[in-house]
């Protein structure tokens, strides 16, 4: 996260990274509070492959109330496409 103070430094050097960058941060920490909650909610897990399966699965659901997905989804959805093959839905794609 960028510190409140950074985008005045930014400001006065004549860059906007740091504007640029709130954005994509707050996207990401929403989406590490939707995945933590869905983890905590389960407890434990028997094996690693249970617990990579809800996070897939988590992220599947997560992905449908998205208003304006990342451009870079496209490209994960392949991976989990492969990854997950047989288990990756169509429409999704």
């Amino acid at each position: 996260m960028v510190a409140p103070y950074a985008a005045a430094k930014a400001a006065a050097a004549g860059t906007l990274a740091p504007t640029i960058l709130i954005p994509v941060t707050n996207a990401i920490e929403s989406l590490h509070m939707q995945v933590r909650k869905v983890i905590k909610n389960r407890g434990h897990f028997p094996n690693d492959e249970a617990a990579s399966k809800l996070i897939y699965l988590a992220l599947r659901n997560i992905a449908r109330d998205w208003k304006m997905p990342p451009r870079e989804w496209r490209a994960a959805m392949t991976q989990f496409a492969i990854h997950f093959e047989g288990r990756f839905p169509d429409s999704a794609r």
